[in-house]
């Protein structure tokens, strides 16, 4: 996922990986990589005179990523097409037939300890 903001006179660059890399850039400059596995978690940079703060959560159910500016709100969602992605993602739960499995095998289990306490 990647994205830009602009800032002023400068365009801030945000790429994130699914594996935890992340990088941020600077009117096309890389400033920053880094490679992180945290749920939560902030990142503060100077861009001429204004302060900005990007902040992101990936727990489940509760995913954003904001950018702060001067420690006002800047931008709600940095990447809005793979928050909704994941909240339909979370809205299907888990597929009917993996249910289904999970149930009868709790009963296969049941069953079979009663059995092996009755014998």
């Amino acid at each position: 996922m990647k994205t830009t903001i602009p800032i002023d006179n400068h365009e801030f660059g945000v790429e994130f990986t699914n594996f935890g890399f992340e990088r941020y850039f600077l009117d096309g400059q890389l400033i920053e990589k880094k490679w992180n596995l945290k749920l939560s978690g902030k990142r503060e940079f100077e861009i001429g005179q204004n302060k900005v703060v990007i902040e992101l959560c990936v727990k489940p159910g509760n995913y954003y990523c904001r950018l702060h500016l001067n420690d006002e709100l800047h931008t709600e969602e940095l990447f809005p097409e793979f928050k909704e992605r994941v909240a339909k993602a979370s809205d299907r739960g888990a597929p009917t037939w993996l249910k289904r499995t999970t149930i009868t095998l709790i009963l296969i289990a049941t069953a079979l300890t009663i059995f092996n306490e009755l014998n």
